[in-house]
């Protein structure tokens, strides 16, 4: 697959950013990077893609096989009452764990208030 992929990557279709890879899986025998596990945009799930549909840009970068229609791939979901899809292409990977708190993660910056009591952006 030519350069490891990276947890963080990013991964475009078509020039354009359409998620992220938050776990690599690798193949018990072999060591080798057998699957991602991709966030779909701001899903709270992840997708499960073999690394066969996958072409490393870079450590940090991924395109997803342009010859993949995913377009289909998202009606086949929505037909099957399924969502995100499963099968041999793409299968769940199961719910993700809430991110902790952004100020507990980074700290407070000096000269910002102690929380942040604004309206939720989500």
């Amino acid at each position: 697959m030519g350069e490891a992929i990276l947890p963080g990557a990013e991964v475009q279709h078509d020039g354009e950013c359409i998620g992220s890879v938050e776990e690599v899986l690798l193949d018990q025998r072999s060591g080798e990077p057998e699957a991602v596990l991709m966030r779909h945009g701001r899903a709270d799930y992840l997708l499960r893609v073999p690394v066969q549909y996958l072409m490393s840009e870079s450590a940090s970068r991924i395109e997803f096989d342009t010859a993949r229609d995913l377009d289909a791939v998202e009606r086949v979901a929505i037909e099957s009452g399924r969502a995100p899809p499963t099968g041999t292409h793409l299968t769940d990977a199961g719910r993700t764990v809430p991110s902790a708190p952004a100020d507990g993660v980074v700290g407070q910056t000096p000269g910002m208030p102690a929380s942040y009591d604004g309206p939720p952006t989500g």
